[in-house]
């Protein structure tokens, strides 16, 4: 179409409007005309809109169409009798009807009479609609929010279907079977549904709960379909129960245990036990100090329905926060799980005389309330973690009877608490920190039957609470240290088997508590001091096989805790009480020694020699009574002496 044709059907719209508006009383309409020319083209089409764009980028933000607020609000006013369509060709120049032919005309608003009369919005072609109005931008959004739908709902199905196929592995049978359990009915799928293997995981391993033969998953599959209790994931105890059942499983490598298993049947209620309780493990250097027992009735089984504080071995505080374990002899062999680390509160952790073996777990030591200690006899291996040395709490700490090596490190001193310390019968080495005379507050302390090569440190003076000092058969070398008279509460010490050397100092003849005092087959020379007389409450004194001189002191037979004693051996660690034969003591046999015979008088009494008298001094190695004196005597009537007869 030619661009005049254009320009007259667009002057008729513009007449059109302007007739509307007037017969409506709106007002007149100013006409602007656009210049064209008969070359109009793409060419000037961007040559306009360029212009029009540098127009409007110098115009105030407040207006679209006026250079300032004096032109916004000028009145231009029309002349009468001109034609209000007239053609203009410059912004200028309105109202002054002047006109050029072919120009284009866009309607415009004017002031007429006062009014404001609207006018035609100026059309720019480069103009956009929002962002929020075009088609493609919503039609891209939409796109968006459907993909990330459908990867929301893939992520939730991959999880249920990952879930699904967990529970399904964690119902089968604790040795693989997977007819032991019942398949999960409505209940069981709705336990499932909980999470509680979900809560499980926070404290094991998904690799454990999946393996079907470790005891993770054995426990899971417990507490899911086979408690009677069937806790929710919000139960207070699922985790101290959990735990729990773990550790029984992980501690049966050996079969079941001997008593108040969960394959129990010694109680005629499926829930309880009965059995036997160990109470005193005896003296094994000793066959008459045999183990003692107590019947123990009506206690909890393990796996049983009630709450596991009730459980035999287990104790609760009010709480029901399970606080102390103590097994004694019961056939618990296997390693010590790490789940028993969520048992927080636990105060007392005993298991004695089993089959725990393996390295010290390094959770153990995250016990902050840790007071008592005792892993005595079992088959742990390795070092003890320095660990321990930063529980501050704890006050008891047995690890005896292990294979441990290794040192006892220099922050022992740190355990300030700690009122018995054990650690004999392992395989430990080096030397005793000076660091242990910061343990005020030690009662006994037993290091005996190790690899040391070490001596006593004067630090030792230090311990005025120490009651029981063993330190027998440990490689223990040099004299001790005269500070030992400053443990007025001694009463039992053990130093034999040792090289140590030296006289016996006077000094520890201070402690009037003592009442145990073994010394054999060490170096000591010199003579044994009258001053033993004070030990008033002295019931044992072994000291044979040294270098000892002199004579014996009349004080021994003077000493009433001996002669009682000797009367009764079942009090003494050893039927036989005062031992002071293979020295170089020299001289009579005093008659107060030879005294003590007649407190052995009974016919009947066990402790009678083979010669039938109630008490022989033997001269030779071989001893048929209790009373061993000296293997040779240099003075006195030694010569008519002969195995199996008295001195006295």
């Amino acid at each position: 179409m030619h661009p005049s044709q254009g320009n007259t059907a667009s002057s008729k719209k513009l007449i059109h409007r302007r007739e509307q508006a007037l017969n409506a009383g709106v007002g007149a309409f100013h006409v602007i005309p656009i210049p064209l020319d008969d070359g109009f083209n793409a060419e000037s089409q961007q040559h306009e809109r360029r212009r029009r764009r540098q127009r409007r980028n110098t115009r105030p933000k407040d207006s679209a169409h006026f250079d300032d607020e004096e032109e916004r609000n000028t009145v231009v006013p029309v002349e009468r009798g001109r034609e209000c369509g007239q053609l203009s060709t410059d912004r200028n120049r309105r109202g002054t009807g002047e006109s050029e032919q072919g120009d284009l005309a866009v309607a415009d608003a004017v002031h007429y009479n006062d009014e404001v009369i609207p006018y035609a919005t100026e059309y720019d072609p480069d103009s956009k609609p929002p962002l929020f109005k075009n088609r493609r931008f919503r039609l891209y959004g939409f796109a968006v929010m459907f993909i990330l739908f459908v990867i929301i709902v893939g992520i939730i199905s991959i999880e249920v279907i990952q879930n699904r196929q967990t529970n399904k592995q964690i119902s089968a049978d604790a040795s693989g079977s997977q007819t032991t359990f019942p398949t999960p009915g409505p209940t069981n799928a709705g336990r499932e549904a909980e999470g509680i293997l979900g809560e499980l995981v926070k404290i094991s391993s998904i690799e454990k709960l999946n393996d079907p033969n470790s005891a993770q998953f054995k426990a899971a599959q417990w507490i899911q379909f086979v408690d009677p209790q069937q806790l929710g994931v919000d139960a207070d105890n699922l985790f101290q129960r959990y735990a729990l059942v773990v550790m029984y499983f992980s501690l049966q490598e050996n079969g079941s245990w001997v008593f108040c298993g969960a394959d129990d049947s010694s109680h005629k209620d499926p829930n309880l036990c009965n059995g036997p309780l160990l109470v005193y493990v005896g003296d094994p250097q000793n066959p008459n100090d045999s183990k003692i027992y107590e019947e123990f009735e009506d206690e909890a089984k393990w796996l049983s329905a009630k709450s596991e504080c009730f459980w035999f071995g287990l104790y609760c505080n009010k709480d029901m926060t399970v606080q102390m374990i103590e097994i004694v002899e019961n056939n618990l062999v296997g390693t010590l799980p790490e789940e028993l680390a969520s048992l927080t509160f636990l105060e007392h952790f005993t298991i004695v005389r089993n089959g725990l073996h393996g390295t010290l777990p390094h959770w153990m030591f995250s016990y902050r309330q840790l007071i008592d200690f005792e892993l005595h006899y079992n088959q742990f291996t390795g070092k003890i973690p320095d660990a321990i040395y930063e529980m501050e709490s704890l006050e008891r700490f047995n690890l005896a009877g292990n294979e441990l090596t290794g040192t006892v490190s220099t922050q022992i001193g740190k355990l300030e608490k700690l009122t018995d310390l054990i650690i004999m019968d392992n395989m430990m080495s080096g030397t005793i920190p000076t660091e242990i005379g910061s343990l005020s507050n030690l009662v006994a302390t037993y290091w005996g039957e190790n690899n040391f090569d070490t001596t006593l440190p004067t630090e030792v003076g230090r311990l005025g609470t120490l009651q029981e000092f063993w330190m027998f058969n440990m490689g223990l070398k040099g004299t001790i240290p005269t500070e030992i008279g400053l443990m007025t509460d001694l009463q039992y010490v053990r130093v034999e088997g040792n090289l140590l050397e030296g006289s016996i100092p006077e000094e520890i003849f201070n402690a009037r508590n003592m009442t145990h005092v073994d010394a054999e087959n060490n170096n000591f020379d010199g003579t044994l001091s009258t001053s033993i007389g004070q030990m008033v409450n002295l019931q044992q004194l072994l000291i044979q096989y040294n270098y000892l001189t002199g004579t014996i002191p009349t004080q021994l037979g003077q000493l009433m805790k001996l002669r009682e004693a000797l009367m009764f051996s079942t009090i003494s660690r050893d039927p036989c009480t005062l031992w002071i034969h293979h020295n170089d003591f020299s001289g009579e046999v005093p008659k107060e020694i030879c005294d003590l015979k007649y407190y052995m008088s009974l016919g009947d009494n066990p402790l009678l020699d083979v010669t039938g008298q109630a008490m022989v001094l033997l001269l030779s190695d071989r001893h048929y009574g209790c009373f061993g004196v000296v293997d040779k005597i240099v003075s006195g009537r030694s010569s008519s002496w002969h195995k199996g007869r008295s001195v006295c």
